[in-house]
């Protein structure tokens, strides 16, 4: 269960009537620090990334889908040399599923759709920051988090 939703009403996060729990809005669409799982368990001002953050990394990085001490991922490398390795974690929504397969990372910002969060989803053939859908990743699935921090290269 999702901690700010009621089946399909949300009761934090809302910019729409008609998605909130008895019309609730808030407008806020960035989780605050005390709802960030990254903040929580990292502490030391980290965060999860932005929707903006996941396509700055996407459109300044080469990708390459690779294997790291045996994980199926994709290598992220700027023109600096440096890169992160984003492992292929699958998802959760029952089960776990499509490890090695794929991976989904959550963004900290809200999607076009109260009860959705943007979502950067990595693929063997290509990496794509998109809207997690209610089909197969409303906010209360369980996707994996990256967490960046500010500051550090």
């Amino acid at each position: 269960m999702y901690r700010w939703s009621n089946s399909m009403k949300v009761t934090k996060y809302c910019y729409n009537m008609q998605r909130g729990y008895d019309g609730f809005t808030d407008n806020l669409m960035t989780l605050e620090s005390l709802d960030d799982v990254a903040t929580m368990v990292v502490g030391n001002g980290a965060r999860m990334p932005t929707s903006g953050d996941w396509q700055e990394l996407i459109e300044n990085t080469k990708q390459k889908w690779t294997t790291q001490n045996g994980v199926k991922g994709c290598l992220f490398k700027g023109s600096n040399g440096k890169g992160i390795f984003l492992p292929a974690t699958g998802s959760f929504s029952s089960e776990l599923e499509y490890v090695g397969t794929y991976g989904n990372y959550w963004s900290s910002s809200l999607g076009n759709d109260p009860i959705n969060a943007w979502a950067c989803m990595i693929r063997k053939s290509n990496m794509l920051l998109r809207e997690s859908r209610v089909s197969d990743a409303e906010r209360s699935m369980g996707l994996s988090v990256r967490a960046v921090c500010a500051g550090q290269n």
